[in-house]
C-alpha cells in the first residue's frame, strides 16, 4: 500500500526543479461528487492523492520566433478526472471498439492518449495503470499503481 506522504515528498523532489507544483488537496465533497457524477468508486489511492493534491500544474515555456508559447497544463485533478473519463466515453461511442472497457482517466500524454484505471462493475478496485490508443483502440499497462506511474512519467520512464 501506498504511503501518500512519502509519495507525495519524492514527487516533490522531482516536480519543483521543473516549475511543477501540487495544488492542495481536494476536499471529501469534491471526490464524492466526481464519483457519484461518473457513478464510480474511485480507487483509495487516488482518493488518498486527490486528498493530499488536487493534481499538478505543470508550465512549460516554449522559446518561439516572436513570443514564448506558455503551456499550462493541469494532470490528475478532480477536474481532469471528470473531462478525462468523459473524453474517454466519447472515443468509445466514436469508434466501434471491440474491448468495451471504460477506464477512469486521470491525465493524458498532450497525444490524445489516456492513462486511467479499468472499470469493472461500477469500481477500479485494482491499482493498475492503463494508456489507452484511441486510434489503433488499444489497451497497454503502463504501471502497477498511481505512484508508479507518477514518478515514471515524470521521470520520463513511461513513454507511449
Amino acid at each position: 500500500m501506498m504511503d501518500v506522504n512519502d509519495f507525495v515528498k519524492e514527487l516533490e523532489k522531482i516536480l519543483l526543479p521543473n516549475r511543477i507544483k501540487l495544488f492542495p488537496g481536494a476536499t471529501s465533497k469534491e471526490i464524492e461528487k466526481a464519483q457519484s457524477k461518473l457513478n464510480i468508486k474511485f480507487p483509495k489511492e487516488l482518493v488518498d492523492v486527490l486528498m493530499f493534491s488536487n493534481g499538478v500544474d505543470e508550465l512549460m515555456y516554449i522559446p518561439n520566433e516572436d513570443k514564448t508559447i506558455v503551456i499550462d497544463d493541469v494532470y490528475w485533478s478532480v477536474k481532469s478526472i471528470l473531462n478525462g473519463t468523459f473524453e474517454h466515453d466519447k472515443y468509445l461511442e466514436m469508434i466501434e471498439s471491440k474491448h468495451k472497457i471504460k477506464y477512469l482517466c486521470f491525465a493524458d500524454n498532450g497525444c490524445g492518449e489516456h492513462f486511467g484505471y479499468k472499470i469493472i462493475d461500477g469500481k477500479c478496485d485494482d491499482t493498475t495503470i492503463y494508456v489507452y490508443y484511441p486510434i489503433e483502440d488499444k489497451y497497454n499497462k503502463v504501471a502497477t499503481n498511481f505512484e508508479e506511474w507518477a514518478i515514471g512519467w515524470y521521470l520520463g520512464k513511461i513513454v507511449t
